[in-house]
């Protein structure tokens, strides 16, 4: 079925998405957050075809003008629309590009917080590739019970014991969710003036 070869496509979009993140990290690349961005939409567009299939293929069909928000909105993620907005603000660099505000939504929601774990700009980094790799991995295991439900508890074994949880999911979601109307401040880049670059004298 042509929905069935466009999930698969996306599950290899999510893979190259998420080594691409891992290698960014890896390199202590803050682009690796932009890529994030890519694996959460992804994702989230995977669950909308397991869960909404004819939502999945209108959204699919009306192309360019499908927004992340929409694909969140059919896989019932609407709460992750804090964090990808964040995401969103460093995955590109534009005038009106709110970093500072973005990182600190990032920073706040960072598990190790609630741990006594210093947050630095390498462990919100990683606290939000390890929630990407979560988020993926619960839903490819739901994808997986489709096809075969003996080889999707053997999913969960694997899973599991790595403290991975629908009840856990659900608590971070909510608290993603309180940051739904954060401001994130002023920009962070203006246009060059004739003061930054005078004009030499004659």
């Amino acid at each position: 079925m042509v929905s069935d070869r466009r999930r698969a496509a996306r599950c290899r979009y999510c893979v190259s998405a998420l080594r691409s993140a891992f290698l960014l990290w890896l390199e202590d690349d803050g682009r690796c957050l932009g890529v994030i961005r890519t694996i959460l939409e992804s994702t989230a567009q995977l669950r909308a075809w397991r869960l909404k299939r004819a939502s999945a293929e209108r959204l699919d069909g009306r192309g360019e003008t499908t927004t992340t928000r929409d694909w969140l909105e059919a896989a019932g993620w609407r709460r992750l629309s804090a964090l990808v907005r964040a995401l969103g603000e460093l995955a590109h660099v534009l005038p009106h590009s709110r970093w500072s505000g973005a990182f600190d939504v990032l920073s706040e929601l960072e598990e190790s917080q609630f741990h006594g774990t210093p947050v630095t700009a390498t462990t919100t980094r990683g606290d939000n590739l390890n929630r990407s790799v979560q988020l993926l991995a619960l839903e490819t295991s739901e994808h997986i019970r489709l096809i075969s439900p003996e080889l999707a508890r053997s999913t969960d074994m694997l899973i599991r014991p790595a403290g991975l949880s629908e009840s856990d999911l659900d608590r971070w979601l909510s608290r993603a969710f309180t940051f739904r109307e954060r401001d994130l401040g002023a920009p962070m880049f203006r246009a060059a003036t004739e003061e930054d670059y005078p004009r030499p004298r004659e």
